[in-house]
């Protein structure tokens, strides 16, 4: 046996997902395409956590500061990246200064090179 798929003809619904295992984690590849489900902006005393959701888990180890754009600027030193161990949210944690919350608010924000655990690649992901 090859591996791949789990559960594929004993009823359930008509989708079939393949099981992939990432750090001890089963990972389900879903049909439809990377999308953001939504965003949240957290302030603290050193800075601001941008939280960004995915409809499905990222690929963190392609995923890096260089793929991050606010304001088409890439913010470089002043972002550090965070993944929930599910991998579906990633929290930039921005330095005290780099922006303000206002300015975040209405900042366009985008990530290059991004990829699923399944696979799918987006030359660009428009976040906001």
């Amino acid at each position: 046996s090859s591996g791949g798929s789990y559960g594929s003809s004993s009823g359930g619904s008509s989708s079939s997902y393949q099981v992939i295992n990432f750090t001890g984690m089963r990972k389900y590849s879903v049909p439809e395409a990377l999308e953001v489900s939504g965003t949240e902006i957290l302030t603290h005393k050193n800075g601001i956590n941008f939280v960004i959701h995915f409809n499905q888990s990222v690929d963190a180890a392609n995923l890096n500061v260089n793929s991050i754009f606010i304001n088409g600027k890439n913010p470089e030193s002043d972002v550090k990246i965070k993944f929930n161990r599910k991998a579906d949210s990633v929290t930039l944690l921005i330095s005290d200064g780099y922006i303000s919350e206002v300015e975040l608010k209405n900042a366009s924000v985008r990530i290059t090179d991004i990829q699923t655990f399944d696979g799918k690649y987006l030359e660009e992901l428009i976040v906001k």
